[in-house]
């Protein structure tokens, strides 16, 4: 039993944070790729470098009550976003999976 302990810390350890705990809260920036039927979206990870990782998509559920602010910061409807949009997203894990509760579209910055 002792020995079972110590092996689940050690991987505890190894996990990100952001997963370490069922049932937290977690935030992170992405590209909203599309909404599904069944009301999920799907979203692809951003590199550091700002690059797409086209091997890391995920669906997420969306909260009943989900905030969406446009790239000016306003309340907007998430069918109005344009797709896909550069967010940044707050979820939090659940018994059901990730579930979105905030989405914050990230302003296009146009070079001059």
């Amino acid at each position: 039993m002792k020995r079972l302990l110590v092996f689940v810390l050690f991987l505890i350890s190894f996990m990100p944070a952001d997963r370490a705990s069922a049932g937290g809260k977690a935030a992170a920036e992405g590209i909203l790729a599309s909404m599904e039927q069944d009301g999920s979206v799907l979203i692809h990870s951003v590199a550091k470098d700002g690059g797409v990782i086209t091997n890391d998509e995920m669906g997420y559920l969306l909260d009943q009550n989900v905030q969406v602010f446009n790239g000016e910061g306003k309340p907007a409807f998430l069918k109005n976003l344009p797709f896909p949009a550069k967010i940044h997203f707050q979820y939090e894990y659940t018994k059901n999976g990730p579930v979105i509760k905030v989405i914050k579209e990230i302003p296009k910055i146009i070079p001059q």
